[in-house]
């Protein structure tokens, strides 16, 4: 086998689309029946976070809708005071809906249009920090132009009343593929998907990432906390990819030269051995790598290598490239 730091450079392949995208028929019974059903507005006033909520709304006609909401686990509750706030005199925010590395995401509504969007806001301890300000500004500009219906949508870009930036994006309806799968984090262990469930969302993680890598963007943290779970009139599981605040971009990435080598960017359990080894030169294949990472949770229902650590399962990555447990 050949070490990642000796494979030669080679361009993104081309994917075919209509042979690698099965479509399963899910029963809406059994989709029904994995959560309980709660409207949105009571699962944010109860208190329940970290859940995935099922439930039913009404569009601006009346008409009763079909809705999956996770709300939070990790928003602080001091956070929640931003609810009721409006940015730019145009999104107001109305509940929090996670919480990442660098930013708290709201629902909001635009005032004047009364469209649904989310609203990214970069964590006021990062808004002083040049390289937190260079990516997520990066994020919001790169997302906007790759164009792929599997990349979630920036809409807008604009600065929160204390000078720290924010992004609008469209607002998706369902479940991250963690809350799917249920992961235990402790144990390493999450539910097994069927095969052609598991096919589908690995085929369709591929066409997005092929969309962002002809355009010179690496993702860098895919894992199934950023694969998001939507429905379309036409499909279920329909992917998004989510948060590409750790993105790449070849050739021209303003922040290449504001990170040092040895830096660890992304999550340990998907991470590339040439990332766990930290190297400045990592490409698309770690995102094929993590994919392949995603694929493997879905069937098997663990994590690829064993250590109880994250330092232990990211030594394994690197040791010799050894196969994962079978």
């Amino acid at each position: 086998s050949i070490h990642p730091a000796e494979r030669p450079a080679m361009p993104p392949p081309t994917i075919a689309i209509s042979s690698l995208i099965p479509r399963p028929r899910v029963s809406a019974r059994r989709r029904r029946s994995r959560r309980p059903r709660l409207p949105r507005e009571a699962a944010a006033t109860e208190g329940l976070r970290g859940r995935v909520f099922s439930g039913t709304s009404a569009d601006a006609g009346g008409r009763a809708r079909w809705i999956r909401t996770v709300v939070a686990a990790s928003v602080p509750a001091m956070e929640a005071t931003l609810a009721g706030l409006v940015l730019d005199g145009k999104y107001r925010l109305t509940v929090p809906l996670g919480e990442g590395g660098m930013g708290v995401v709201y629902a909001a509504q635009h005032v004047l249009l009364g469209k649904s969007v989310a609203v990214k806001l970069l964590k006021p301890k990062l808004a002083s920090e040049p390289i937190a300000l260079a990516r997520f500004q990066q994020e919001a500009q790169e997302v906007s132009r790759i164009g792929s219906p599997h990349i979630v949508q920036v809409l807008d870009l604009g600065a929160a009343p204390d000078g720290s930036p924010f992004m609008v994006m469209e607002l998706l309806e369902g479940e991250t593929l963690y809350a799917r799968l249920m992961e235990n984090p402790q144990q390493g262990t999450n539910e097994v998907l069927p095969l052609p469930t598991a096919a589908n969302i690995a085929a369709q993680i591929l066409v997005g990432l092929h969309a962002a890598h002809t355009r010179g963007i690496i993702h860098r943290d895919l894992k199934p906390g950023n694969v998001f779970l939507t429905r379309t009139p036409d499909r279920s599981d329909f992917v998004k990819l989510l948060d590409f605040g750790l993105a790449k971009v070849l050739g021209g990435d303003r922040i290449a030269h504001m990170t040092r080598t040895g830096v660890l960017l992304g999550t340990p359990t998907y991470m590339a051995p040439e990332q766990v080894l930290g190297r400045k030169d990592v490409d698309y294949r770690a995102d094929l790598w993590a994919t392949g990472i995603v694929l493997f949770r879905m069937l098997v229902g663990r994590r690829p290598h064993d250590g109880r650590s994250a330092a232990e399962r990211m030594a394994a990555d690197d040791d010799g490239l050894r196969p994962p447990r079978h």
